[in-house]
């Protein structure tokens, strides 16, 4: 990377060039890194570019870098450092930045600092003036949004919130909104409405083999945060698998397997991150 940087200052093209060049390339070189979970070294190559004359002399390119370092430290769960990156990036006008904005918001879920997370949920509302916002992102938002609601007791809002999300959601959204309000009812300690929405999850999910994925996807994406609740979340499913499932003896089974699985990976990830 250094001998990227000195080969552009000893170069006879102009400035501008130079910079896109920059850009281009060590964009390349290091997404090859994040794309592939290699994090702490795109982390590291990030940092010496940010580090680098070129970038941090201007906040533009600065904010361009800033943003996408702040997503790898998020997607390593070092939440502290990506949400002290994206107050830099926050700083500055960058329209494409302004969607990855709710990413402290979830850090702050994680981290299980809720008012924090509203406060930044509220502040990425307010910013909100890109156009490439996509449907998934603002449902997420809502969805994140009554999830705290309903850690902070604060159950009207967590209900508003979900309606919002119901209103926003598409294609591989549909069973969310159900899913967190399942989670909400569980909070609230009302078995009658967590299987309720139980079964409209089911509902909208089919059969067993479409669950386990929907789960997975929850958490080892951006609703990791739901780790807290992991355990709560399969014990409802398998304590009502049989009433739940079209074929409860080889359904029954398959989710047991994979909720074992689940728990024990899950523990391994969070000796890893917590230690």
């Amino acid at each position: 990377m250094k001998q990227f940087i000195i080969v552009l200052k000893h170069s006879v093209i102009d400035r501008k060039t130079k910079r896109i060049i920059f850009i281009v390339n060590t964009s390349c070189f290091i997404w090859n890194y994040a794309n592939n979970f290699y994090y702490p070294e795109a982390i590291e190559s990030y940092e010496a570019i940010l580090n680098a004359k070129e970038v941090k002399t201007d906040p533009y390119v600065f904010a361009i870098y800033a943003c996408t370092q702040g997503r790898i430290l998020f997607e390593d769960q070092q939440h502290e450092k990506s949400i002290a990156i994206f107050k830099k990036c926050s700083k500055i006008k960058y329209e494409r930045g302004e969607m990855y904005l709710w990413r402290p918001a979830l850090s702050y879920l994680y981290l299980k600092k809720y008012e924090n997370a509203m406060k930044s949920f509220k502040y990425f509302w307010d910013r909100r003036t890109s156009r490439e916002f996509n449907g998934a992102e603002v449902t997420m938002a809502f969805l994140g949004q009554g999830y705290c609601a309903t850690k902070l007791k604060r159950h009207n809002e967590a209900e508003k919130n979900f309606k919002q999300a119901e209103l926003t959601k598409s294609g591989e959204d549909i069973p969310s909104v159900p899913f967190f309000r399942m989670i909400a009812a569980y909070d609230r300690g009302s078995k009658k409405e967590t299987f309720k929405y139980l079964k409209i999850v089911m509902k909208r999910i089919k059969s067993v083999e479409k669950l386990v994925p929907f789960l997975q996807d929850k958490i080892v994406h951006d609703a990791r945060y739901l780790k807290h609740d992991w355990r709560n979340v399969l014990d409802v499913v398998s304590d009502h698998s049989r009433s739940l499932f079209s074929n409860p003896e080889a359904d029954v089974h398959q989710f047991k397997t994979y909720r074992n699985s689940s728990l024990i990976v899950l523990c391994l990830l969070n000796k890893k991150y917590d230690s």
